[in-house]
């Protein structure tokens, strides 16, 4: 009488392990992207929030604000605007300020300044807001990147 083998070959298993592997590599890729996109908003609030307080700032001043405080916590009105975004991750700037306008930029810091991150979004990760809302092309990110 002749048995037979039950279970898995040792071909079998190594199969299972690579698409175990190739599942779990797309799923880290997809969740880094996931993450880096996230962060993205977190540019995009502090950004639209010290557009916000620069009118606030002009409705009393001569001029827009042309400097921040280095925060990493809002302010309440009337006090210095932020220089870190709330998570940390993007240092907040006001570039140039005059009596017409001015031009805030968040710069990518630690692991949001990545080669990916430029290379999704046109070329900069650098977001960038005026008076009249979102900068977008030439030295600072897409439209596309603002979207996303």
């Amino acid at each position: 009488m002749k048995r037979h083998a039950q279970g898995l070959t040792l071909i079998e298993l190594m199969v299972v392990v690579g698409i175990i592997a190739i599942l779990a590599t797309i799923a880290m890729v997809s969740w880094g992207n996931y993450v880096r996109r996230s962060a993205r908003s977190d540019a995009m609030a502090a950004l639209m929030d010290l557009r916000v307080k620069q009118e606030r700032y002009r409705f009393t001043s001569p001029s827009y604000a042309n400097r921040v405080q280095y925060s990493s916590v809002f302010q309440p009105a009337g006090d210095p605007l932020p220089a870190l975004s709330p998570n940390r991750k993007y240092l907040i700037d006001v570039a140039t300020a005059s009596v017409t306008g001015f031009t805030a930029t968040a710069a990518p810091q630690g692991s949001q300044d990545s080669q990916a991150e430029r290379d999704e979004c046109g070329g900069s990760a650098t977001f960038a807001v005026n008076q009249e809302g979102p900068v977008m092309g030439g030295a600072y990110a897409s439209a596309g990147c603002w979207k996303r």
